[in-house]
């Protein structure tokens, strides 16, 4: 080969890449300041894996609720009305059940630095957002309780250096929806600021009714507000208060559906439905309620028509202050309560109901908590820093279950009180200009006792054995970074992770009365990149976590009764890509890319239930058992993936700008709920396309936006449990298509002009 014509080829090849990475300044990848370990760090930098969404990509991506950061985030699934009761969140398979009204969340929700274990704050937590943070993998030292799963941290917005009003209305055509916002925030003086928030929204509904030929089913209305005061008279000293009400009220909890009809049937009350088509789509089948038959059967059945309502109140006092130069010291009050009740529907069928051919059931559950952390940390520019604190506190869980079973009621309540005290401290050493090694742990102490009431048909107490449980852990943590320069690091990190027990809360409830702790340990390597002038971020997670006692919850149809108890082991293993790419021959043209592949199994389960309907051939044992060794853990699909493409950019000869985007998601199969069997396998998984497109101008202050979620009408079940009857399966359901038209201005933008 002729060496001057080789050179010369590769002179071009050089030339093509070195044009293809040239970058103007415009095209960097912003730097993401985050708060996993409760310092602020890049999210490049810290040694934890984290996905972070900003403000900006929270509105392009058109989030309004957080159960859309599920195709926002690989490996998370969120379902804020599962089951109608306390919400159901899992991160890369290790979850919590909806079902058990008294069961601590895995993966836990903190909102501006309150933690809360409760999945119903996702309510409060939704709006006005500057930072949403996933944290992946037992959280044992930051964040409140221990968290097994990992933690979902809300940041919401502060007031404004100078005055701002913001108004917002929109439109959504499927669910023939109508929704206002307004914010309204300022300084009221050169040390006090406020922000008000205030939204409102009321749809006809989303799904079809076939029973009752009503094609906007589901209705449902919200409000919700916010009130932020903040107080920085001083460098040494600030002080943010933040109170957040939210009330939803609606026709029922949720769209819940049959995905699988092999039913039972020629036997007394087959559920067999012709109306049914027994997909997961946009029409259901529901008859309504004779109401007469249930008014007067107990006070919390009304006038006995089915309906759903929850309030829930939300409130952080924060204070920071800097006595000294280099040392931190943070104060965090948190009030936490929701309230809700409801009467539904468990059987759906398209005859009218009445107490004699139907499950029905009301609950008036309740959650209450009070937190209290004090934690320090130093900003020394030696070689060693430290983060400390102590944390307390205090909640108060009601359940009240009063199902109608084909006529026989049934009534009761428990309350759980809870008491948690714990400390933790780290030690971060810079062992060199590149190396920093960090070692901490969590001691937690919890104490739980339950007392409960029958109401009907038999009158007095339950007795509990033990009514009174004690749990304590120690959850160590180690980490070692290396950061050869600016944009690259590496690091590796050992955890351990810690949840309490507690009880069985149902009317009915079989086998123990109560469950045990659930503990975490394992570790992981991370790698967090950036390339060509920060115009590509790249990063990679390796991960391997042991779980014991996993804690998990599943529906007994034959006594109609919820059961929560321990799987005796699981692991979760896997790795997860995630990329950014901003071009810079392209003003405003940015590629996103994230892929999990997260095996979760069952590693010693062999007292799992069965599923209604299972034999002895197909792995019932003695007619209650099965062994789910090896078998995936509930909503844990193998793989996840999402993509998204966005263009934001100005027009020419105008202050008009534009902005378009495209999103996607995928997951592959996964299982509904606990009892795994063929017909608890939603087989297919699901892709969904969001996409989205505005027109904006700044220094006028307005933008009018279009933006369609799950555009090709995916409907995917999200969990699922056995018919009473028959071996049929119904499941709640993700959301269908959504097109939405929304208007936003800003007057003071346009008056400042």
């Amino acid at each position: 080969m002729n060496s001057s014509r080789s050179f010369s080829r590769w002179s071009v090849i050089a030339l093509g890449v070195s044009t293809l990475i040239a970058v103007d300044a415009f095209a960097q990848i912003d730097e993401i300041v985050v708060t996993a370990r409760k310092r602020d760090e890049g999210l490049q930098q810290v040694p934890v894996t984290v996905t972070a969404l900003s403000d900006e990509e929270i509105e392009r991506r058109g989030i309004d609720g957080l159960e859309d950061l599920s195709t926002a985030v690989v490996g998370l699934f969120i379902d804020d009305q599962a089951a109608g009761q306390s919400g159901l969140i899992s991160l890369r398979g290790v979850g919590s059940s909806a079902l058990n009204q008294t069961l601590d969340q895995a993966v836990s929700i903190n909102v501006d630095g309150m933690a809360v274990s409760n999945g119903n704050v996702l309510r409060v937590g939704q709006y006005d957002l500057e930072q949403v943070e996933v944290l992946k993998g037992p959280q044992a030292l930051f964040f409140g309780k221990n968290s097994p799963g990992g933690i979902i941290s809300l940041k919401t917005k502060q007031p404004t250096d100078e005055f701002f009003v913001q108004g917002r209305g929109g439109y959504e055509f499927n669910a023939k929806e109508k929704f206002g916002e307004i914010i309204v925030s300022g300084p009221l003086s050169d040390s006090f600021g406020y922000r008000g928030v205030f939204f409102i929204t009321d749809q006809e509904g989303p799904f079809e009714n076939v029973a009752t030929g009503d094609d906007n089913a589901e209705a449902s209305r919200e409000l919700f507000g916010r009130l932020t005061l903040q107080f920085d008279p001083s460098e040494a000293f600030n002080a943010n208060l933040k109170v957040s009400y939210s009330d939803v009220d609606s026709d029922a909890t949720v769209a819940a559906q049959r995905i699988n009809c092999d039913v039972t049937t020629g036997g007394p009350g087959s559920l067999e439905e012709p109306l049914d088509d027994c997909e997961p789509n946009e029409t259901f089948v529901s008859g309504p309620p004779v109401a007469s038959s249930f008014e007067g059967i107990d006070p919390s059945f009304r006038d006995g028509e089915f309906f759903w309502e929850q309030s829930t109140f939300l409130s952080t006092l924060g204070l920071d202050f800097n006595p000294i130069e280099k040392l931190n010291i943070t104060s965090i009050t948190g009030y936490y309560q929701t309230d809700q009740e409801y009467f539904q529907e468990f059987v759906r069928t398209a005859g009218p109901h009445i107490p004699a051919n139907s499950v029905t059931a009301s609950n008036q559950p309740s959650y209450r908590s009070v937190s209290q952390e004090i934690r320090f940390a130093t900003g020394f520019d030696g070689p060693l820093n430290f983060v400390g604190g102590v944390y307390f506190e205090d909640n108060f869980a009601v359940d009240r279950p009063c199902p109608v079973f084909f006529g026989t009621f049934i009534c009761s309540g428990y309350n759980v009180n809870g008491v948690a005290y714990s400390t933790f401290g780290q030690l971060i050493a810079d062992v060199s200009d590149t190396v920093e090694i960090a070692g901490g742990l969590r001691y937690t102490k919890e104490k739980k006792e339950v007392d409960a009431f029958a109401f009907g048909p038999v009158v007095g107490p339950i007795p509990f054995t033990p009514d009174e449980r004690t749990f304590d852990n120690v959850s160590p943590e180690f980490t070692i970074t290396w950061r050869p320069t600016s944009d690259l690091t590496l690091y590796g990190a050992y955890k351990e992770g810690f949840k309490s027990g507690s009880f069985n809360t149902a009317t009915g409830g079989s086998g123990d009365q109560n469950f045990d702790q659930e503990l975490a340990e394992g570790g992981e390597i991370g790698l967090k990149s950036t390339w060509f002038d920060r115009t590509v971020r790249a990063n990679a997670t390796v991960y391997r976590y042991n779980y014991s006692g996993l804690q998990v919850s599943s529906f007994d149809p034959t006594i109609n009764a919820i059961s929560t108890s321990n799987a005796g082991a699981a692991r979760v293993q896997g790795i997860e890509l995630e990329t950014l790419w901003t071009p810079p021959q392209v003003e405003g043209l940015t590629f996103n890319a994230a892929l999990n592949y997260n095996r979760a199994r069952y590693t010693d389960f062999r007292q799992a239930p069965c599923y209604l309907g299972q034999t002895p051939a197909t792995g019932c044992v003695g007619g209650n058992f099965q062994d789910l060794t090896g078998e995936q853990i509930v909503q844990a699909p193998d793989w996840t993936a999402n993509f998204g493409v966005s263009l934001d950019r100005s027009m020419p000869n105008t202050d008009l700008r534009f902005r378009v985007s495209t999103d996607a998601a995928y997951s592959s199969e996964y299982f509904t709920q606990l009892s795994a069997g063929p017909p608890n396998l939603w087989e297919d998984g699901y892709f969904m396309v969001n996409a989205g497109g505005a027109l904006y101008d700044d220094t006028n202050g307005w933008e009018l936006a279009v933006i369609g979620r799950n555009l090709n009408n995916e409907i995917f079940p999200t969990v699922s449990n056995n018919s009473t009857l028959g071996t049929e399966i119904t499941s709640a359901t993700n959301r269908p298509r959504a097109i939405i038209l929304q208007l936003t201005v800003r007057p003071t933008d346009m008056f400042s002009n």
